[in-house]
């Protein structure tokens, strides 16, 4: 007997065999957005970690700067060779950072920073710019007068190579040399105890960092140069002594002394008495005067920078 459902079967079949090929384009497309969603999931994944790598960077950066700058090999991207580099691991598995760090041509107080952060192929760059909170250890106060920190300021510390001078101490008419030409001398000493008719002459430029106390009394002078027969203070910006951490000492300039240079001791007493006389600047936490001192600071002393050595809290004045 011939059927009468042979057209409807062969509908069902053909029906079913679109909802198949429906369901298999269906399911061949889900796979290829999930495939594209992972994808791009990864590539996000890698970008983010390549940001936070090259971030890193320059936190690093900022870091060395306040307390290893004289470690930072500078070096300008993208021409040179990175200045820091991560170590392993330190920001992930499969991210690093190069970073550069080189000081501003127009103006020295500023420091450049480019970091370069990498995780698989994805590569992230930042960029920024950072300036001391504080520039200058010698800025005048309103009136150019004797600058009394309060005990504040930066923490400056001797480098490792200093000359080590013990306790540095001139008396009677002796004549010492410290510095030689062309470059700056580091020194570090116990104390400094100068008297008599005492000179301190300079060959060249001289940091010194004092952990004791310092006196001057009777007639000493202190960066002095001989004209003729006579002796007439030096440059005020060649004698530079700075007090390290937050040491507290005291510092006389005591009858007819003179002192031709800076001073940075913010944790500090001076004490000046008498006819003593000083020259140049001074940041110290205390002043007291007794009797007629003289103290004339002088302009060119604002334009001085920190040593290396200083702990300088810097705020970034550009980010990108």
């Amino acid at each position: 007997m011939r059927s009468f459902y042979t057209g409807e079967t062969g509908a069902a079949l053909v029906v079913t065999l679109l909802v198949a090929v429906v369901a298999v384009v269906a399911l061949g497309t889900t796979a290829a957005l999930a495939q594209g969603t992972v994808r791009t999931a990864d590539r996000w994944r890698s970008e983010g970690a390549a940001l936070y790598a090259a971030e890193s960077g320059v936190n690093e950066a900022l870091y060395r700067l306040k307390y290893e700058m004289a470690q930072i090999e500078e070096r300008i991207y993208p021409s040179d060779p990175p200045s820091l580099t991560s170590d392993q691991g330190s920001v992930g598995s499969n991210a690093a950072y190069q970073v550069w760090v080189w000081a501003d041509a127009a103006d020295p107080t500023l420091h450049q920073i480019a970091a370069l952060g990498s995780a698989g192929s994805a590569r992230r760059l930042v960029r920024a710019a950072a300036r001391p909170l504080e520039a200058y250890p010698w800025a005048p106060d309103e009136a150019g007068e004797l600058v009394g920190g309060g005990g504040s300021g930066p923490a400056v510390e001797a480098p490792p190579d200093a000359i080590n001078l013990g306790d540095f101490r001139i008396r009677g008419s002796n004549i010492v040399y410290l510095g030689s030409a062309g470059v700056t001398t580091n020194y570090v000493c116990n104390s400094i105890n100068a008297g008599g008719e005492a000179k301190l002459v300079l060959l060249g430029p001289i940091n010194i960092y004092v952990l004791g106390d310092i006196t001057l009394s009777g007639e000493p002078q202190l960066n002095v140069v001989q004209v003729g027969t006579e002796w007439v203070g030096g440059d005020p910006r060649d004698l530079l002594i700075w007090v390290p951490g937050e040491i507290q000492i005291e510092i006389d300039l005591l009858g007819s002394a003179a002192f031709y240079g800076g001073i940075y001791a913010p944790w500090s007493t001076l004490e000046m008495k008498g006819d003593a006389y000083l020259e140049g600047a001074v940041r110290v936490g205390e002043v007291t005067l007794t009797g007629s001192p003289t103290y004339s600071y002088v302009e060119g002393m604002s334009g001085l920078l920190w040593p290396e050595t200083a702990q300088l809290d810097r705020k970034v004045v550009a980010y990108e």
